[in-house]
């Protein structure tokens, strides 16, 4: 069996009520898992750093300032490099796991195309949220994403393919050659910023035969507060302006006046006053370039 290191990373939620570790516990196979939690809650859960829960052995970490993603993604390579583990498997905390789900993991992980072939640095899943596909999709100029046309249990070659961070297995190798997960995009956008250097680096991606329920809140912008649709807007305005490509931050401009009339009209004005000053800025941004 092969050994994985899973990062699950919370916020603001007991480990007992996270979807994810609920799954976990019924998940199958277990046994060549090492579970890391990364806690960015203002609060510590837990005292011991090493300990068994539901018959899960996990090694848990509390960052009360609240670092993000990034951070925590950092930590588990370190951790996997410190053990020898080749794969490192990126958990959010409201994912709703197969039992199954580790199982199938190991069957891909011998199968002739990921053992074979070193340039497979990411494994994925079909990932549903609302009754749709979301993950993976295809990434066009200025981020607007359309569905990716590929069947499951193959290699993606579309040079544009993103998918989200959660149930994204990753190479370990290949994390620690690109020196680590960059803290530009402690958040947002790190999810596009991995795959797009995937794409830079010549690497491939293994689509998996199997979909998971996952809820992406930023579908549904009633479920979005203020401040972090504030975290977003920042998070893609430094994306689309580093990228070093003209027509990135152009077309996200028109993106953002999207956002800006549907939120006017739908009277969600603190929203559409947001939009406008990032929409602003972004213009500045091109203007000074």
């Amino acid at each position: 069996m092969i050994h994985i290191t899973a990062i699950l990373v919370l916020y603001n939620t007991k480990l007992q009520e996270s979807q994810t570790f609920i799954s976990l516990s019924k998940a199958n196979d277990l046994l060549n898992i090492h579970l890391l939690v990364f806690d960015n809650s203002p609060f510590v859960q837990f005292e011991d750093s090493d300990f068994e829960l539901n018959g899960i052995k996990i090694t848990y970490k509390s960052d009360i300032h609240n670092s993000g993603l990034a951070s925590a993604y950092n930590w588990a390579v370190d951790y996997s490099l410190s053990k020898s583990i080749d794969w490192l498997l990126l958990l959010d905390q409201d994912t709703q796991l197969p039992e199954n789900f580790f199982v199938e993991i190991q069957k891909v992980l011998v199968q002739v195309p990921v053992k074979k072939d070193e340039s497979i640095v990411s494994i994925i899943p079909f990932i549903r949220s609302n009754g749709r596909i979301a993950s993976p999709t295809i990434m066009k100029t200025g981020g607007y994403t359309r569905k990716i046309n590929q069947q499951g249990n193959s290699i993606i070659t579309h040079k544009q393919a993103t998918a989200i961070n959660s149930c994204n297995l990753v190479r370990v190798s290949f994390i620690e050659q690109i020196g680590g997960f960059t803290l530009d995009f402690p958040l947002d956008m790190l999810d596009h910023w991995f795959f797009r250097t995937l794409h830079k680096k010549g690497k491939s991606i293994f689509l998996m035969n199997n979909s998971i329920e996952h809820a992406l809140s930023v579908f549904a912008n009633e479920y979005v507060t203020i401040q972090r649709y504030k975290r977003i807007l920042t998070a893609e305005h430094d994306y689309f302006t580093k990228l070093n490509k003209p027509l990135e931050p152009i077309i996200y401009g028109f993106r953002l006046v999207f956002r800006f009339l549907k939120h006017f009209l739908t009277a969600k004005f603190s929203y559409s006053n947001l939009s406008l000053t990032f929409l602003f800025k972004l213009l500045k941004t091109i203007i000074l370039k």
